[in-house]
């Protein structure tokens, strides 16, 4: 029997890899096993890259566990594949997603698999590649230990550094398995960065330890959803294991109706706005909000979210600003006369607002500021910004503002998966299909070529209004797909091909196979590997 036998068709890689080629001979895969070291000190890897590996490896045998390479020679198949030799470039876990490399060569050979990967978090990309090459064995079709995976040569880098998804615990409770789950699906889409939206009108179900802060477990959906600080730091490890972090939005200072269920002198009193949850802002004339804030921003920045074990992760946070109903600050009498006081509009209450946070920041870092993003309104209303601030645009697709401030910006835009139709004047209604519209959302669109080093990329939002954990997951995947491969990949085509859709369905089939209970893309043979009579 030949080595290798002619495949007569081909797997597809998603995110489309910078430059690659895949060959059309193929050899037997069986169980594989991992070397890894690092360039720099010649030391054997970490081992939560070896746990990570078997993430990835699993979803390569998504019916029984293969055969060994003794077993294939008995059955006349030489030579399967069952080593993978990595070289990690850097032994530092030190990650800076406004600076991350995540690029990496990847080669199957007749015989072995061989990978060099910039970082751990390259590696990551380097195994969700690797796993998309897998196959059916086309001469044991039927025999469910047969496996073949294609050779092929892979070069490859993300066009954008910040690949992130918005989810949103706040609206509906997220079990801490689902966000896991989740992470998961982020790693083999190769997005990096969980964005999670965890305080909003109706809940804020993080739970602290000291007063005041404590007292905002009235504020949570119940006294059995909530969230503590160790369990965000053990997302987080979760998380950094896969390639992927975890920053926090702590949406102020709107939508705190939540948090007047605890104290209601942080919140505004208005009762002409206040049939609608989302109305109600956080009271800044009040001193007591600032204590709260304090105390919230000290037990994130100094709990182990961004230094665990390796990992260190440049501290980041999401400070919300967008939908302020400042009317609602006018009608507050104590509010209202606060203003008046100081002879300010309720612009410029938000800006002494938004300038005291940051001082609050710089208190508890001492003036090491973490990465501080804010949804674009906070920069439209002329807001105190650092040189550490992001803008998050989210309605408008024109990022000027921002980048004419020498601002780095990410962008949501167009990219609502709550929605059941993206946009009005888009072509696709039906909801299966609105991945098409994602895909044609050009984020570097109106940029001149020297401000593009400040677009760092962007991602789809989850708003949790209409879902819960129970559907989360078909609303996102594979429609989530679409915007994984144009902040990766960047294609300079957005034709929809049939080949973009088998990419693609080829990806969601690999979300499936690592236990992610994703929707449908088209109608088709079910993924490889569903179960059969």
């Amino acid at each position: 029997m030949l080595m290798n036998i002619m495949l007569t068709m081909k797997v597809t890689i998603s995110p489309i890899p910078a430059d690659y080629s895949i060959k059309t001979e193929y050899s037997p895969l069986s169980e594989l096993t991992l070397n890894c070291k690092y360039k720099d000190t010649n030391a054997q890897c970490n081992q939560h890259i070896f746990e990570n590996f078997k993430f990835f490896a699993q979803t390569l045998y998504p019916r029984e566990q293969p055969y060994t390479p003794t077993q294939y020679n008995g059955k006349g198949y030489m030579n399967a594949i069952s080593q993978v030799t990595v070289i990690v470039t850097t032994s530092s876990e030190s990650y800076d997603i406004t600076k991350m490399d995540e690029s990496y060569i990847l080669d199957v050979l007749s015989n072995e698999i061989k990978i060099t990967a910039a970082n751990h978090f390259a590696l990551s990309r380097a195994f969700a590649t690797l796993v998309q090459l897998m196959d059916v064995h086309p001469e044991l079709k039927e025999d469910k230990k047969a496996y073949a995976i294609y050779q092929a040569h892979v070069s490859d880098k993300a066009a954008f550094p910040w690949r992130e998804l918005l989810l949103d615990a706040a609206r509906h409770y997220i079990s801490l398995e689902t966000l896991k789950r989740n992470v998961d699906a982020l790693a083999i889409a190769k997005f990096n960065v969980l964005h999670l939206h965890i305080s909003d009108s109706e809940s804020f179900p993080l739970q602290f330890k000291n007063a005041p802060q404590n007292k905002l477990k009235a504020a949570q959906w119940s006294p059995y959803h909530y969230y503590t600080i160790e369990d965000m730091v053990e997302l987080q490890t979760y998380a950094n294991q896969r390639g992927v972090i975890l920053y926090l939005e702590i949406d102020v200072p709107g939508r705190v109706y939540s948090w007047g269920k605890a104290d209601q002198d942080i919140v505004a009193h208005c009762p002409s706005y206040s049939g609608n949850v989302n109305n109600i802002p956080i009271n800044p004339a009040n001193e007591k909000s600032y204590e709260y804030l304090k105390g919230i921003l000290s037990e994130i920045f100094k709990s182990a979210l961004f230094t665990n074990g390796n990992m260190k992760i440049s501290p980041m946070i999401h400070l919300g600003g967008d939908e302020i109903i400042s009317s609602c600050w006018r009608e507050d009498t104590i509010i209202a006369s606060y203003m008046a006081q100081r002879g300010m509009s309720t612009s410029d209450l938000w800006r002494e607002f938004h300038g005291r946070v940051n001082g609050i920041i710089s208190e508890i870092t001492n003036g090491n500021f973490p990465y501080q993003v804010y949804w674009a309104d906070s920069l439209h209303n002329g807001n105190p910004m650092t040189e550490k601030s992001i803008a998050h645009f989210w309605i408008s697709i024109d990022k000027s503002d921002a980048l004419n401030k020498n601002m780095y910006v990410i962008q949501s835009t167009h990219w609502y998966l709550d929605k059941m139709s993206p946009d009005a004047d888009k072509s696709h209604f039906v909801f299966q299909d609105t991945w098409m519209d994602f895909y044609q959302v050009d984020i570097l669109a109106g940029v001149s070529d020297d401000q593009k080093k400040q677009v760092l990329g962007g991602g789809p939002c989850q708003w949790g209004e209409t879902v819960t954990e129970r559907s989360i997951e078909q609303h996102m995947y594979p429609r989530a797909l679409a915007i994984s491969e144009v902040l990766w990949s960047n294609p300079s085509s957005r034709d929809i091909t049939q080949t973009v859709i088998d990419r693609l369905d080829n990806l969601n089939c690999k979300l499936f196979h690592a236990g992610i209970k994703t929707g449908t893309m088209k109608s088709d043979i079910p993924c490889f590997g569903y179960p059969v009579k």
